[in-house]
Order: structure tokens, then C-alpha cells, then sequence
């Protein structure tokens, strides 16, 4: 009855522990995001292009190629972000107009890193891209619950 006792207090000592530590990883994810709010299309995109330069071991011929794509992207995301308040007052019509718009530019941006990367890299990149999103549906998702 006593090891039962222990083992019981042992586990519930672990989740209390465990449940902590997710919490402040939580609040640390959250923290950077608000950080990285505020910073510029370019930061972001100078970040995006290290980033990628470290994962995909990019050459600088290739980061300078990705700079000006990425800044693009970062651009867009951020028009994005001011029209996503005046988007609840979109029609029908306006809402799928601008869901293909965005699609199209999706479409041309993979293309233009097709271009710029080596199959393998274009491989890997895709790999992060799907991994990514998985990642905020099961976000959404949770959120929704």
C-alpha cells in the first residue's frame, strides 16, 4: 500500500514539474513573437535568408538570390496582417478573391525557389515548409478545442 502511496505522489510530482516547464516555453514562444512584430519587412527578411542559409546550406550566390524573394514574402505577410482586421467584413466574392490571389503568389514563390535551389535543397525546403504547417493546424486546432 505504501510503495502504491509513493509511486501515486511520484507521478503526480513529475506532471506538476512537467506542466511547468510548458507553460514558460509557452510564454517565451509568445514573447519572441511579439518581438518579431515589430520588426521591418527587411529584418525579417535578413532573418528568413539566414535561416534558410543555415538549414539548406546555401551558397552566397544563393542567398543573394533569396534575399530579395524573402523580402517579398515579408512584405506581403505584413499587408496581409493589416487587411486580416477589415477581412471579416469581406464578401464572399472578396474572400475567394483574395484567397486566389494569395495562392497564385504561393505558386510563384515556389517556383522561384525551384529555381534557386538545388533539387536537394528544394527537397528539404518543402520538407520544413509541410512541417510547418502541420504545426499550425494542430495550433488552430487546439485553439479551437
Amino acid at each position: 500500500m505504501k510503495k502504491a502511496l509513493l509511486i501515486i505522489l511520484a507521478i503526480i510530482g513529475m506532471n506538476a514539474v512537467a506542466q511547468t516547464g510548458t507553460k514558460r516555453s509557452t510564454q517565451d514562444r509568445k514573447e519572441l513573437r511579439e518581438k518579431l512584430k515589430d520588426l521591418s519587412a527587411e529584418q525579417r527578411a535578413v532573418l528568413s535568408t539566414k535561416k534558410l542559409a543555415l538549414q539548406l546550406d546555401l551558397t552566397e550566390a544563393q542567398q543573394e538570390k533569396i534575399y530579395p524573394l524573402a523580402l517579398e514574402i515579408a512584405q506581403q505577410r505584413t499587408e496581409r496582417r493589416s487587411q486580416k482586421i477589415r477581412s471579416e467584413k469581406l464578401t464572399k466574392e472578396q474572400f475567394f478573391e483574395m484567397k486566389k490571389k494569395q495562392l497564385d503568389f504561393k505558386a510563384t514563390i515556389k517556383g522561384r525557389y525551384k529555381a534557386i535551389l538545388t533539387p536537394d535543397q528544394f527537397t528539404k525546403w518543402e520538407h520544413t515548409i509541410r512541417r510547418g504547417s502541420k504545426k499550425k493546424k494542430v495550433k488552430v486546432m487546439r485553439q479551437n478545442n
